[in-house]
């Protein structure tokens, strides 16, 4: 097994699951009562699944992945799915889709994204934190936060930091501000900033509480 997540009432794993050949990953949902499978779903061909998160009672979200040749470890692809525990709703939340003939790819979003904070207080409601392509956004790209419904894909950005060319992390507090931006100059030295409150404006963080890990 590479990820298990249990649903937050107890009752379900999702879990991604390797086929024979190691060669792809389905996400395998699973009834703890009696063990039996709920339901086994495929991102596509040869793909993976990662960081398994289940946003509300019965909604799932995972990332995409993929294993590249001479590799034996997964690299994130930045593309965001999301399904409901039965398997019939299925969205893609965040990836660039190819033009298929005549029929335009839904999503055509360039750049990665990644999962930030499940929102507890909005069931369903996550926070994604979206890193613009260098090739089309320059190295001088925004870090973008945008707040996402998971069942119906709606997103909101809510966040916008113009932090040159680095991408900044961000910590978010209970009901989903961003309170700390943190990243790196080229040279390594860290570049920190925080909101003393919720509505403050982005300050430099205090040399006396600076450092290199923050929780």
């Amino acid at each position: 097994l590479e990820v298990v997540a249990l649903s937050p009432t107890g009752e379900y794993l999702a879990m991604a699951v390797p086929n024979a050949l190691d060669n792809e990953t389905s996400l395998q949902i699973v009834r703890l009562a009696d063990g039996s499978t709920v339901k086994t779903l495929r991102f596509g061909q040869e793909s993976h699944v990662m960081g398994v998160t289940w946003t509300d009672d019965d909604q799932i979200t995972v990332a995409r992945a993929k294993r590249y040749p001479g590799e034996e470890f997964l690299r994130n692809t930045g593309q965001l799915m999301a399904t409901n525990r039965t398997g019939d709703k299925q969205r893609t939340l965040f990836a660039y889709v190819l033009d298929d003939g005549t029929k335009r790819g839904h999503n055509k979003d360039l750049g990665s994204a990644y999962l930030e904070k499940v929102l507890d207080k909005e069931p369903g409601k996550v926070l994604v934190n979206f890193y613009c392509w260098e090739m089309d956004c320059g190295e001088d790209g925004d870090t973008v936060v945008f707040k996402v419904d998971t069942r119906t894909g709606t997103r909101q950005e809510v966040e916008r930091i113009k932090d040159g060319d680095v991408s900044s992390s961000l910590v978010f507090d209970t009901d989903g501000i961003a309170r700390i931006a943190y990243s790196e100059e080229s040279d390594g030295t860290p570049k920190l900033s925080y909101r003393a409150t919720a509505t403050s404006a982005w300050a430099p963080l205090p040399k006396s509480i600076a450092g290199y890990h923050l929780v």
